[in-house]
Formats: structure tokens, sequence, C-alpha cells
């Protein structure tokens, strides 16, 4: 078969006319073929995230809540302390022992949410160990911390001077009794606001 030059010319033509039809077909089934594994990789993820909440949740549910109760929710030593106080002040105050700091005292309203949330991170889990309330109204009057050998402990005597200052900013008797073998109660209540 012979091609004329018009027929020559013609058939490039068309071929030249077709092959942007071809490539821009090429690149739509491309851009295709992109958002499916786009989107089939997108499903894993999620599927396999959901996975991981179903677990994380089956295994809360699994955990088997085993506990123990103490003999004693005192030490010896607080426990002798706390009779003897316990006994001088019945009269005038009730006596709470392990009192967590954030229930004595409120951080001020006014306060912006971050400073009122450092303020709580200060003292969110330290603790007095005895704390004597008015009998009738239950308001805090005097704190005591009885100080044993641990609070020889450099870490513990800045724990110490943290929670004197808490005490002394909120105009609170906070009371440091030293560990003996023998209390006058009469005098412990006399002491100064924070000795």
């Amino acid at each position: 078969m012979v091609y004329s030059r018009k027929g020559v010319g013609s058939l490039e033509r068309a071929s030249a006319i077709g092959r942007p039809f071809l490539f821009a077909k090429f690149r739509i089934m491309n851009t295709e073929s992109y958002i499916i594994v786009f989107l089939f990789v997108f499903t894993i993820i999620i599927l396999n995230v959901i996975k991981e909440v179903i677990t994380k949740k089956e295994k809360k549910k699994r955990v088997t809540l085993k506990y123990n109760t103490v003999n004693s929710f005192m030490n010896k030593t607080e426990k002798e302390f706390f009779n003897i106080l316990s006994n001088a002040v019945q009269d005038q105050y009730h006596v709470f022992s392990k009192v967590r700091i954030l229930d004595i005292f409120t951080i001020p309203k006014y306060l912006e949410y971050g400073h009122k949330q450092t303020l709580k991170n200060y003292v969110q889990s330290k603790h007095v160990d005895f704390l004597l309330c008015e009998k009738d109204t239950l308001k805090p009057i005097i704190a005591i911390e009885l100080d044993g050998k641990s609070h020889l402990n450099q870490k513990r005597k800045e724990r110490d001077e943290l929670v004197d200052q808490v005490f002394e900013s909120a105009n609170m008797r906070l009371v440091h009794v030293p560990v003996t073998s023998t209390y006058n109660i009469a005098e412990i209540l006399q002491q100064p606001v924070i000795q």
C-alpha cells in the first residue's frame, strides 16, 4: 500500500492529535490510582487505630483489682502521738491525720488558669501528719508535722520548706514537732505560726 504525502501527513497529524489524549487519559488513571492507594492506606491506618483503642479497653477490663488493707493507718510513732494529741484536745478539737493540703486550702478563683494549675501542682500529692479542726465547724486551726529522721533528708527539707510557705501564705499555723518519747501538747499548741 502506498501513502500519498497528504495521506502520510494526515496519519501523522492524527497520531499527534491522539497522543495528548492518550497522555491525559494516562494521567487521569495515575491520579485515580493515587487516590485509590491513598484511600487504601488511610483505611488501614484507621482500622489499626480502632484496633488499638479496642485492645486497650479490653486490657483495662481484664485487669483484676487486688488490694490489701494495711494493718494500721499510721506507723507506731504517728499512732502514739495521735493518741496523746487526741486525748489532750478532745474537748476543743477534732484530730485528723494524713490530710491532703489541697483539702485544707483553696486556690483563689481570680488567678489565671495556668497560675492556679501551677499552685495546685506544687501541693498535689502533699499532706500534713495531723490537722486540728474546730469541733462545730470543722474549720482547720492548726496543722502538725511530726518530724522524724526522714525530715533530715535534703529532698524532704525542700518539701517541708514549700509546705511551710503554703501555710504561711494562708496565715495558718503549722507546727513541726520532733519525734521524742514524751510530748507536751499544751506547749506544742502554744508554738508560734511556723517553727
